[in-house]
């Protein structure tokens, strides 16, 4: 440098340090998410500037603490509650702050916990309804979108808090729990706690009584009903089981105990009429699930029964084949009483009515007993009150002779042990009480003075056996002392049970009370006006009669003395109602329909009722409401319908209703038509449409049949026949244009049920004067197979336009210009061959669809009558011959019949000269060879018409369109010219608009119309050259026909459960509403008012082309078919997770996750997610969800960003999700990171069985590192949470490799930052030696080829680069200097294996060293220099604003610890440049000015934090 240039750089030094210093950015801070934040969430703080420099360095407060350096983004992951506060942010560069951004305040709530609960219990039965509820208290969030997991996997994800299961089963049971995701953020609730349903296979009820089953009169008990195992929810009823006849029981609820809860029903004073058996019934949930316990008997003895049950033998315990008499004795009379008894086996049976005894009288005799006679018997009144109840076993062996009552105290006590097969039976026996011994080898046991406490169990031993136990009751005689006066007896209360209303039938208690323990009262009773009667304290009416109805009093007398009488009661008694079943539609139905069953009863009194509905006389239902609905029936359905009620307020049941049989088919429509089939123009028809076995509520359509294409045909509907009811269409004069094929269907019911289209009805119609002919040649109506057959249709004006069109009974509608059955040649119809598949009728058929001269050909292959094609005109002649076609010539000798009788033999032609109406009939002939099929001769009379000299005035025509709504280009449209006059002739003329006249037939038919056609049209007549006058014009509009379009949502291509809506847009302003008819692959498989077919869960089964057409419900137009659009359904929807533009990144570099659903890109919006330990899903990306597109984009990665995502896409509503995708890893290296993964052995290559140490080293401290792993076939790993390593400090220790430890490990902290992943390989063989980190340019490389059987294990080997030879049989591989070119793929080979492939990544170095320009300058300066630059920069300072930027310098050591390539070269290349001018020749040099005691004494006022300034000067 000269030194006449040095003014210059000085000038430039001093503009660089001036103390005016332009002011840098002021930082934006920014938080996400912004939404509401849970602990445990990540937190991004983005602290941003507007700058494209670097080297910025990132200062954080938060609320009053010290400053702490950072990145840029500061992440909190699984933020905690102390992470809430006020952030603040500042930069700073080359020793200069910037401001501090504006404060951020970060809110953290605890994360919420889901809670989960069932209903109606934890523990549920099968065939329950199970609602799963997902409680979530979170603070912010307003929705929340519920996931399901069972057993830890999906199983449901929805809006609605509720997960309900209908019919729950086994499989069904298990451990479930929720979570929720913020519906209008990226929120996520914790799992909740598992919860376990268990599911039992049957529900059972128990039912037992406290304090025992045989209680005393007067005595309280309790019913307790539970459910095992099961507590909560649970309604309770109780019954009791009373048999009506032979093994046949009902049950009759207890008054008021129905519907109440507690599972008790307490009486708290027993009566006589309490023995009885009892059940209960469970019941909870809706759907009311029901179960019923097994029986329960109660028996009450009185103190002074009424009625005595007389055994004789008269002991309790009773042989096998015994003789046994059971008599019921009362002092006023014993006729009148059964006896009934009770086994645990029978339940409930009655002597008069079974087989195991016989009644007679009171008296009930068992001729031969058996061990099954074991049981409770008692006496029963015809009214139902029980008596006297004694328990009698039967044993085949020793029994106790012990006594039937109870032993009144003070009384001896006798008891024997008997044994059948010795005698005498007495046997000496070990006798014992309550399983101790009392007396041993005695003949009997005798207690002379009965006590209390002789009471218990008492049985016999000896060593032919053991008897059973009796229980021996001792009475206590309780003695009553009364003083010389006695008080006055109390009043009576009186009380009726039930309370409700009573219908016959039913069992009516009247119960008699007095407020005394002392016995012996006699009741008396009297109704009405009657005399009194005796009867027991609860007078029991069963069943009851409408005469029994009236006031009742009673009154008590004991000792000779009478109380008082009661206060009256008055029963009423309803006739028991009988209910009614109806079935709606009909009782006769048809698979698929839906059937509703009404059950009416009419009674007084009774607001409301529980409705019980049986088949088959079996329960199938139990509900409140009247109706039961069997929503799509089925032949299963069918049976014999009854049903019941029971009152829901009171005790009430109904009759049994008659029973109703519901009867089902498949439907079969039949089309007939009255009164033929074959009509001559002007005759009246109708169309017949029924519904086999069924005529209740149908309405019916009807429709013709017309060919769109060979093969294809459509439906057009009869004009005002849609949706009429009754079944006919009539035609009162029918036209040549009504010649067709006719269908009807018919439809009921709501939702509509459409039966199948009927059988096909042809009408044939044949004209006067038929516009045009069917000339048939041979002209016969009969013909012989392999016949060549010409149809030609010819009128007198033109014979273009017609085609020959034919019906079959095979195969319906044909054309012969579109069928292979003929060839068309203008309007002749050639059949080359007949066959007999080809008889049918034929006609002439217009372009517009007029059909003309139908005519019946048959096709026989034998022998065949010729008779005239047409009619026959009467006065004319008639021949007829009978063929054969094998014969020459083929006219036979043949008999002639007409209408089965012989008209002549043995004729070759039978000829009728003048032909009548009379010989209108069916003719055939008869030969050896075979006989003709039968033609009908039809004869037409001639009529003259003679007219008188003067004519009356013509009618005005009267001119009408069908149809009369819209009509639509396709459509047919006919115009009537309608006369008032009988006689025919008439000539009809026509003109639209302002056209000329043209003739035409009365009913003007246009088929198919054109929007041409439309305009003002006119008719008038001509008969006799006389003209009518003209109709009132008619206007007819035409519209284009429109053609529907079928759009799929979400998309065409649908995943196997997926919604999916079919829609059918139909744009014309001609129709206002349409009926929407759907096809799949050419079949019809829907029909409704709505636009929309929607498939709830699709399947591959749906899968097709479908297409739709509309009809207007209002009329009768039609829109094209739509063309087909093609739903794919794929097995399950599966995303994929990519990553561009690669899976190793550089901190600062952009990425973007791509997910996408395989096969599918409609409709889709995605969430991502990263991956750690197990979890499918951990954290969700911040704002990721819900996104649409498939994109998440991270402009500027951070080493924080490495790790494993995932993604999953969701579409539709309800939401169907996709499977999980794959995971997918992400790896950021960081430029200078602040914690280094140390490998040893020191290479990235290992055998197996290799130990192996990983420790995380940084330089300020290494605690708190862990070391984690991700492979291809495990999860993200932990060293200290997995088996795989062991964790001590910072360092994992591999004691023994796998090739499993093939996997990229980092240094992980514990707020989950993520540094320095390096790719690990384990092999078992021959290995390649190479660095773990990238090499620096310049350096030297050496690889080598281990293998771990040989000692040394290094291998002379083949040296490869990206499949290519490098050197061969080497011991090691040296590179001296390293370049980039270098960098690539290396393996070796040997003949003991070849290693898995290393990249070698090569790091480009930066320029440290001083330029020898820089170095020539610094050499050329001296102290002089030095003094000189000093003194410009204090005359500079004062006055002139110089710029200046420092600049620090970076070490060699700092240079070689980077590991980026790319930030390495930029660092060397930061330049500054000015404008400032001077030569072209650019020079860069580095000054150091070195700080002198002066100037730091000068710089103590200033900011500049360094003496040394660092500048690139431009010379």
């Amino acid at each position: 440098m000269e030194l006449s240039q040095l003014p210059l750089v000085l000038l430039l030094i001093c503009k660089l340090n001036s103390g005016q210093t332009e002011d840098f950015p002021k930082p934006t801070l920014t938080v996400e998410p912004q939404s509401l934040v849970f602990t445990g969430d990540r937190v991004t703080l983005r602290c941003s500037l507007d700058q494209t420099l670097g080297g910025w360095e990132f200062f954080w407060s938060k609320d009053s603490n010290t400053e702490s350096t950072d990145a840029a983004n500061k992440v909190i992951d699984r933020v905690q509650i102390s992470d809430g506060g006020q952030y603040r942010c500042r930069a700073r560069r080359d020793g200069r702050y910037t401001d501090y951004s504006e404060p951020v305040t970060v809110t953290i709530h605890e994360i919420p916990k889901s809670r989960v609960t069932i209903k109606p219990d934890q523990h549920v039965f099968r065939g329950e309804t199970v609602t799963l509820r997902c409680d979530i208290d979170a603070v912010g969030v307003s929705s929340w979108k519920y996931n399901w997991y069972k057993e830890g996997s999906s199983i449901d994800s929805s809006k609605l808090q509720k997960h309900t299961i209908d019919f729950v089963t086994e499989s069904d049971a298990g451990k479930y729990s929720c979570n929720g995701w913020e519906t209008d953020g990226s929120g996520i609730s914790q799992l909740s706690d598992e919860v376990t349903l268990t599911v039992s296979d049957k529900a059972r009820a128990v039912l037992s009584v406290s304090p025992q089953t045989w209680l005393t009169e007067g005595d309280p008990v309790t019913l307790n009903c539970e459910v095992n195992g099961s507590s909560t929810g649970w309604t309770f009823s109780w019954f009791t089981v009373t048999p009506s006849s032979d093994r046949i029981v009902h049950y009759d609820p207890l008054s008021d105990s129905r519907r109440g809860a507690g599972g008790k029903y307490t009486v708290s004073s027993v009566a006589v009429n309490h023995t009885g058996v009892y059940v209960c019934k469970a019941e909870r949930g809706k759907p009311v699930y029901i179960i019923q316990s097994s029986t329960q008997p109660l028996w009450v003895t009185g103190v002074s029964p009424p009625v005595s049950l007389i055994i004789s033998p008269s002991r309790t315990q009773h042989f096998t084949s015994d003789s046994l008499s059971l008599s019921c004795e009362d002092q006023s009379n014993s006729d009148g009483w059964t006896v009934t008894r009770y086994t645990k086996s029978w339940w409930l049976e009655d002597c008069s009515l079974s087989g195991w005894g016989s009644q007679t009288g009171s008296t009930c005799t068992i001729r031969s007993t058996r061990t099954s006679d074991t049981a409770v018997y008692w006496c029963q009144s015809k009214s139902g009150e029980k008596y006297h109840p004694v328990n009698i076993t039967v044993h085949s062996g020793v029994i106790l002779e012990s006594p039937v009552h109870p032993v009144t105290e003070g009384d001896n006590l006798t008891l024997r042990c008997l044994y059948n097969h010795t005698s005498p039976s007495i046997l000496r026996s070990d006798f014992y009480k309550d399983e101790s011994l009392v007396q041993s080898q005695t003949i009997e046991m005798i207690i002379p003075t009965v006590s209390k406490s002789h009471e218990g169990f008492y049985y016999c031993k000896h060593p032919r056996g053991e008897s059973l136990k009796s229980w021996i009751s001792v009475r206590v005689l309780i003695s009553i002392i009364h003083s010389g006066h006695t008080e006055d007896f109390p009043k009576p209360t009186l009380t009726v049970e039930p309370q409700s209303s009573v219908f016959t039938g039913d069992r009516v208690t009247l119960t008699c009370s007095l407020d005394q323990t002392l016995g012996g009262w006699e009741f008396l009773w009297s109704k009405d006006s009657n005399a009194e009667t005796t009867d027991a304290a609860n007078k029991v009416i069963d069943p009851v009669q409408i005469s029994d109805g009236g006031q009742y009093r009673c009154r008590a007398r004991r000792e000779g003395r009478y109380t008082d009488y009661s206060e009256p009661v008055t029963v009423t008694i309803h006739e028991r109602p009988k209910p009614r079943v109806t079935i709606k539609p009909d009782q006769h139905v048809f698979r698929g329909e839906t059937v509703t069953l009404r059950c009416d009863i009419d009674a007084e009194g009774v607001s409301s009722w529980m409705y019980n509905w049986f088949k088959e006389g079996s329960s199938i239902d139990s509900s409140k409401l009247q109706e039961h609905t069997i929503s799509y029936v089925s032949e299963s359905d069918a049976g014999k319908y009854s049903c019941n009620g029971w009152e829901t307020e009171g005790s009430g049941i109904s009759q049994l209703s008659d029973e109703v049989t519901l009867t089902v088919s498949v439907p079969r429509t039949v089309l007939s038509v009255s009164p033929q089939t074959w009509l001559t123009e002007g005759d009246p028809v109708t169309l017949n449409c029924e519904v086999n076995g069924s005529s209740t509520g149908w309405t019916f359509s009807w429709f013709t049949e017309n060919l769109l294409s060979s093969r294809n045909v459509y439906y057009e509907p009869l004009s005002d026949s849609r949706r009429g009811a009754g079944g006919k269409y009539t035609i009162s004069s029918v036209a040549l244009n009504h010649t067709g094929v006719y269908m009807c269907r018919a439809e009921r019911g709501k939702p509509v049920y459409t039966t199948w289209p009927s059988n096909r009805q042809p009408l044939w119609v044949t004209g006067v004067s038929p516009p045009v002919s069917l000339i048939i040649s041979p002209s016969r109506t009969q013909h012989f197979t392999f016949d060549s057959l010409s149809l030609s249709c010819e009128d007198q004006s033109n014979s273009d336009g017609w085609t020959v069109g034919r019906y079959t009974e095979s195969l319906g509608l044909e054309d012969c210009s579109l069928l292979l059955w003929g060839s068309q040649t203008g309007s002749t119809c050639t059949i080359s061959s007949t066959s007999t598949s080809y008889t049918g009728v034929y006609w002439c058929q217009s372009k517009s669809g007029e059909k003309y001269h139908p005519v019946n050909i048959t096709v026989h292959s034998g022998v065949i009558l010729e008779s005239p094609v047409h009619p026959v005109t009467e006065g004319d002649n008639l021949t007829l011959r009978c063929l054969y076609n094998h014969t020459s010539p083929p006219i036979l000798r043949s008999d002639f019949y007409k209408d089965e009788s012989l008209v002549q033999s043995q004729t070759i032609e039978m000829i009728i000269p003048t032909v009548s109406k009379s010989h209108e009939g069916f003719y055939y002939c008869k030969h050896p060879r075979g006989e003709s099929l039968k033609s009908w001769i039809s004869v037409r009379v001639l009529i003259s018409i003679i007219h008188s000299g003067h004519t009356e005035d013509f009618p005005k025509p009267t001119l009408t369109v069908e149809t009369q709504s819209s009509v639509i280009t396709g459509d047919r449209v006919t115009l009537r010219c309608s006369l008032d006059q009988t006689l025919g002739g008439w000539e009809f003329l026509w003109s639209k608009d302002s056209n000329a006249e043209t003739t035409d037939a009365a009913n003007k038919v246009i088929d198919p119309v054109q929007i041409s056609d439309g305009g003002q049209y006119r008719c008038r007549a001509r008969r006799g050259g006389r003209y009518t006058d003209y109709s009132e014009p008619v206007t007819v509009t035409i519209y284009e026909r429109p053609k529907p379009r079928v759009t799929i949502k979400p998309d065409q291509h649908v995943f196997s459960e997926e919604t999916v809506t079919l829609r059918c847009d139909i744009d014309t302003k001609a129709v206002s509403s349409w009926m929407y008819y759907w096809y799949k692959e050419g079949s019809s498989i829907d029909s409704s008012k709505l636009q929309e077919h929607t498939i709830s869960y699709v399947s591959e089964s749906d899968a097709g082309k479908y297409s739709c057409y509309g009809w207007e419900t209002d009329g009768s137009g039609i829109s094209r078919l739509s063309d087909e659009v093609t739903l794919t359904v794929s097995d399950e929807a599966q995303a994929v997770l990519s990553v561009s533009p690669q899976t190793w990144l550089t901190e600062g570099d952009p990425v973007t996750l791509n997910c996408e659903v395989n096969g599918s890109s409609t409709g889709w919006t995605f969430s991502w997610f990263t991956a750690s330990d197990m979890s499918v899903r951990d954290d969700q990306l911040s704002d990721s969800r819900r996104g649409a597109g498939g994109k998440y984009t991270v402009s500027s990665v951070t080493v924080n960003h490495t790790g494993v995502y995932v993604c999953e896409a969701e579409r539709g509503k309800p939401a169907y999700k996709t499977y999980i995708s794959n995971r997918q890893p992400l790896w950021v290296t960081g430029v200078s990171p602040p914690v280094s993964l140390i490998i040893s052995p020191s290479r990235t290559q290992h055998f197996t069985s290799d130990s192996l140490s990983l420790s995380c080293e940084d330089q300020s401290n290494s605690d708190g590192w862990t070391v984690t792993r991700f492979s291809d076939n495990w999860w993200p790993a932990d060293c200290s949470s997995f088996p795989w390593g062991s964790q001590t400090g910072s360092t994992c220790t591999i004691s023994s490799t796998s090739t499993s430890d093939t996997a990229v490990y980092w240094c992980q902290s514990k707020s989950g930052e993520k540094y320095h992943p390096v790719n690990i390989t384990v092999h078992s063989g021959v290995i390649l030696e190479s660095p773990v980190h990238p090499v620096t340019e310049g350096d030297n490389l050496t690889l080598r080829c281990l293998y771990n059987h040989t000692s040394p294990s290094i291998l002379r080997s083949d040296f490869y680069k990206d499949e290519s030879l490098v050197q061969n049989q080497t011991i090691e591989m040296i590179i001296p200097t390293v370049s980039k070119s270098h960098e690539g793929f290396y393996y070796c080979k040997h003949p003991r294996g070849e290693s898995l492939k290393s990249w070698i990544s090569v790091r480009a170095s930066g320029s440290d060293s001083p330029t020898p320009v820089i170095i020539g300058v610094i050499a050329g300066l001296t102290v002089a220099v030095l003094i000189i630059v000093f003194l410009v920069l204090l005359w500079c300072c004062r006055n002139k604003g110089v710029r200046s930027e420092s600049r620090s310098t970076v070490s060699q050591q700092q240079n070689i610890s980077q590991t980026s390539e790319q930030n390495q070269s930029e660092a060397g290349h930061n330049t500054l440049s000015d404008d400032v001018s001077g030569p072209t020749e650019i020079t860069y040099a580095e000054v150091e000015l070195k700080s002198t005691k002066k100037q730091e004494k000068e710089n103590k006022g200033n900011n500049s934090e360094s003496g040394d300034i660092y500048s690139q000067l431009k010379l």
